[in-house]
Formats: structure tokens, C-alpha cells, sequence
């Protein structure tokens, strides 16, 4: 159940802002840190950094990839998916999604 809780959280964090230029942005679109107090936008691995516990850090990288490549083949990373032309919020959000359906 922890790693479904990750990945709501991760969810839940793009759903209020998303961002294709660094891992994390802060109001005024300049890089910070995903963990920052000052951000208000991540990337999808920016998200995983933010939510990341030790013991489910590596399965909440490997279930999100998983639901990635099962839906976008083409991408190795989580890093080149969230990046690539025209990605939107809305297909980040899909791919969440799943993985939280496939870990139930």
C-alpha cells in the first residue's frame, strides 16, 4: 500500500503543476530543487524525487517506468519521456494513473 500512496502523492504533486524545463521551478520558473519549499512545478522525476521514502524509492521509479513504456514505447526514461515535444500534463497524469491501477 505504500507504494500506491507514493504514487497518488506523485500524482498529485503534477496535477498541481508541471513543468518540462528542470526537475522543479519555482514561481518565476527558475530551477530549484524538488524538494525546495519554493517550488510549484515538477517534472515526473521531479515528483518521485519529492515523494521518495527509502524503502519504496526504487519500486516507485520501476512502477511508473513500467506504466511509461506500456503506454509511450520509444523512452528509456522517465526523464526523456516528461521532456519530449509536445508531452503534456494530461498524458503525465495518464501514466500515473495506470501505475497506481496496476499496483492495486
Amino acid at each position: 500500500m505504500i507504494l500506491q500512496d507514493d504514487l497518488k502523492k506523485v500524482r498529485e504533486i503534477i496535477a498541481s503543476g508541471w513543468t518540462q524545463e528542470a526537475t522543479a521551478v519555482n514561481a518565476r520558473n527558475s530551477p530549484v530543487d524538488p524538494t525546495s519549499q519554493h517550488a510549484v512545478k515538477w517534472s515526473l522525476y521531479g515528483a518521485t524525487i519529492k515523494v521518495y521514502s527509502d524503502t519504496s524509492a526504487a519500486r516507485l521509479v520501476r512502477s511508473l517506468h513500467r506504466a511509461m513504456i506500456s503506454l509511450y514505447s520509444g523512452y528509456r526514461t522517465l526523464k526523456s519521456f516528461n521532456a519530449a515535444l509536445g508531452r503534456t500534463q494530461k498524458q503525465v497524469l495518464i501514466v500515473i494513473d495506470l501505475a497506481i491501477k496496476n499496483e492495486r
